[in-house]
């Protein structure tokens, strides 16, 4: 009962703003906030492991065979929980394929914004084209028409490389696992 006490959300936010940040602890271990809760989070780590040892103990210790080798439990448990280390790179990794698919989409809308005036000048140039009266020459519509299609097959590709082709799920997806990750580290 006294280690999950001392995770509650109560404790853990006492012991960042209160106990870690108190004269006595900043002079006799470390002026680093980060060191500190550093030593605070393997100082429970510890407790943790004591804690399991005693459980895994007890557990041999029954009849009943299911609480036998428990030990190989937490081992299986600790084995699949990935490092520090680990979720840093893929909080960095994720965030990296945001900012990534956020300046595609960037631009993807500067793109768009020039293709909707490459289609307003190739429909004016129609217009004249069509027009008996004007006398302009048939290059520019053909130039005209090039540059739209190739600004057309830019902005498919940006589209396809941009937020624009990501389903909403999958791009929550993603923030929630930042979420999920960032408080571990």
């Amino acid at each position: 009962a006294n280690l999950m006490d001392s995770l509650s959300n109560e404790n853990i936010r006492h012991l960042k703003e209160v106990v870690l940040r108190s004269e006595g602890v900043q002079k006799l271990i470390s002026k680093d906030i980060d060191e500190l809760q550093r030593i605070a989070a393997a100082d429970k780590r510890e407790e943790l492991k004591v804690f399991s040892g005693e459980v895994v103990r007890f557990g041999n210790r029954c009849k009943d065979p299911q609480y036998h080798n428990l030990d190989r439990y937490f081992d299986k448990l600790a084995s699949e929980l990935n490092p520090q280390k680990q979720l840093k790179e893929e909080a960095e990794t994720i965030m990296q394929q945001l900012m990534t698919l956020v300046q595609y989409t960037a631009e993807l809308y500067h793109e768009l914004h020039a293709l909707d005036r490459f289609e307003q000048d190739y429909r004016r140039k129609l217009q004249e084209e069509d027009n008996p009266g004007t006398a302009s020459k048939g290059d520019g519509l053909a130039i005209i028409r090039a540059e739209l299609k190739s600004q057309r097959k830019h902005v498919r590709s940006l589209k396809k490389k941009s937020l624009w082709s990501r389903i909403l799920e999958e791009v929550g997806c993603w923030n929630l696992r930042c979420i999920y990750i960032t408080p571990m580290l």
